[in-house]
């Protein structure tokens, strides 16, 4: 009898509980930290080196009638950087932007039509803004080459936009993995996901 009711127990405990049927619902809470590539940014000469992104997301479910899944509202944070570097025959480029992202994002998640129930899938729309530091460490042989040479950095609009697609999978009730692509702070992001 005991070895009964320890085998059920252990059997208990090592299976997965599940405390929704679908991945997101109206009310859950999910945050994001990841690490992206690509991404549209100012763009004037050749970049140096490769610059991920690093991010944070928020997601929230409400309870707003949308058919049959679910709408989402938060906002998101990310920074990356690049740099220009150029060995010319009078001066040396080096300079180096960073941008700094934040924003709102709306998502649409929609489940009811497959049966897993730790995996969400999403689509969504963001609007921010970016803001942009900009150094300049060129070095130039003589004043007249800098005064030919140097330019001046002009910020443009910091008004972003974004449009993505989305997974993600969680492995509990609130610890999962996320990827998403689009056209956003960058191309593809991934990394680790929460729920609460």
């Amino acid at each position: 009898m005991f070895r009964s009711l320890l085998a059920a127990g252990l059997l208990l405990a090592l299976t997965p509980a599940h405390a929704h049927a679908q991945a997101f619902q109206a009310g859950d809470t999910a945050g994001g930290v990841g690490v992206g590539v690509g991404g549209s940014y100012y763009r004037y000469g050749n970049y140096y080196g490769f610059r991920p992104t690093l991010s944070l997301m928020y997601d929230r479910g409400t309870a707003v009638p949308v058919g049959p899944g679910v709408l989402g509202i938060g906002g998101y944070f990310s920074y990356t950087n690049r740099r220009i570097y150029n060995d010319f025959t009078y001066w040396v480029e080096d300079k180096r932007y960073d941008f700094w992202n934040f924003g709102f994002r709306g998502t649409y998640h929609w489940n009811s039509w497959h049966k897993v129930e730790n995996w969400d899938v999403y689509a969504g729309i963001g609007l921010g803004f970016t803001v942009t530091t900009y150094t300049d460490r060129s070095t130039y042989s003589s004043s007249f080459y800098e005064n030919l040479y140097r330019r001046n950095f002009n910020a443009r609009s910091p008004v972003r936009s974004s449009l993505f697609v989305g997974t993600r999978y969680y492995f509990t009730d609130f610890l999962g993995v996320f990827a998403e692509v689009g056209y956003d702070t960058s191309f593809l992001t991934a990394g680790l996901q929460l729920k609460f």
